[in-house]
């Protein structure tokens, strides 16, 4: 009966460490997406956005699509920065903005005319 008793704590606590980490690996970042636009509101297609963690110094980069819209998904948690540039347009900047667990940014840029900056 020792023995027995023994094994379920053993047990328990096992199961109690397996959920323990499935709970942190599902745990997941936050997503930043939205859309890029000029001044009258007509979409930007294949604007460059470079999207930087502040404290990891990754940089994550990509292209607006027909839409004009954009989309960083899966991103660890942490502080970012955004910057946004297309041809015949100044560069936009986003800063300080917060991902947290499971969170989703949406961040719609406009662009104004003008050479890049």
């Amino acid at each position: 009966m020792f023995f027995q008793r023994k094994a379920n704590i053993y047990r328990v606590a096992l199961l109690q460490l397996l959920l323990a980490s499935s709970a942190a690996w599902a745990a997941t970042g936050g997503s930043i997406s939205g859309f890029v636009t000029d001044p009258t509101g007509a979409f930007i297609q294949s604007a460059t956005l470079t999207l930087v963690s502040d404290s990891q110094r990754t940089t994550y980069r990509g292209l607006t699509d027909k839409q004009g819209m954009y989309a960083f998904p899966n991103l660890p948690v942490g502080h970012y920065s955004l910057m946004a540039a297309a041809t015949g347009f100044a560069t936009q900047r986003r800063i300080n903005l917060s991902v947290d667990s499971d969170s989703v940014l949406r961040i719609d840029i406009t662009l104004d005319m003008g050479a890049q900056s």
